[in-house]
């Protein structure tokens, strides 16, 4: 059965990004990492569209990062969605996770643009775990003013002293300060960043076992 998700609220972060809130008709129980399938009404038909789940698992509302794309069908329903409104959604799938692990380990993210969504969650759900001894974000992004959630994860990293927060519009200058050792690397982004990510990662000789990573 669906779920329906009502509108809380709407912010926009950037010049084509979005932060909506839903609050579901139910609990969705989620892992941090997967996505919704919303249910986008167009052109009198249904269109099924992926979007990663940014909010914190524990968390009962569900917060998703939008990027909004020029005459994109999900792009036009979001750009006039009003607070109230609803939508409808199924139970959450993916598998772009943290795996589950007994030993001590540390966790490395590269972001760019909305790929920063499904890693939010992560972070959030990282930091619970006593066996993840630090979590690294690279935010990378070529313009500046481009930056999403620069300040809060800013403010998270200051209360956090496991998690470090780095950003940067030169992705060659932070890996240069990427080692190997007991890592596991996490890269969201456009097809582009992604495959030059894991192309730089896998020059530092880094397993590809250890390399996971979701194309937007």
């Amino acid at each position: 059965m669906d779920t329906i998700l009502t509108l809380l609220s709407k912010k926009t972060i950037s010049r084509s990004i979005i932060i909506l809130k839903f609050k579901p008709s139910k609990r969705i129980r989620f892992k941090a990492g997967q996505y919704l399938d919303l249910l986008i009404p167009s052109n009198k038909a249904i269109v099924k569209k992926p979007f990663s789940i940014a909010s914190d698992p524990s968390q009962k509302d569900i917060e998703l990062i939008i990027k909004i794309v020029q005459n994109g069908q999900a792009s036009n329903f979001f750009k006039k969605i009003k607070l109230g409104e609803t939508i409808k959604t199924n139970k959450p799938s993916g598998s772009f996770l943290i795996p589950y692990t007994k030993k001590k380990t540390n966790l490395v993210f590269f972001s760019s643009g909305a790929g920063i969504s499904p890693i939010r969650s992560m972070i959030y759900s990282a930091l619970k775990n006593k066996k993840i001894l630090t979590i690294n974000l690279y935010l990378t992004q070529k313009n500046k003013r481009e930056f999403i959630l620069k300040d809060e994860l800013t403010s998270l990293a200051n209360k956090n002293n496991r998690f470090i927060f780095k950003y940067s519009s030169n992705l060659l200058k932070t890996m240069d300060k990427i080692t190997n050792n007991n890592n596991e690397f996490y890269i969201c982004g456009s097809p582009s960043f992604v495959s030059k990510t894991n192309e730089m990662l896998i020059k530092k000789n880094v397993p590809k076992q250890q390399i996971h990573f979701e194309k937007y």
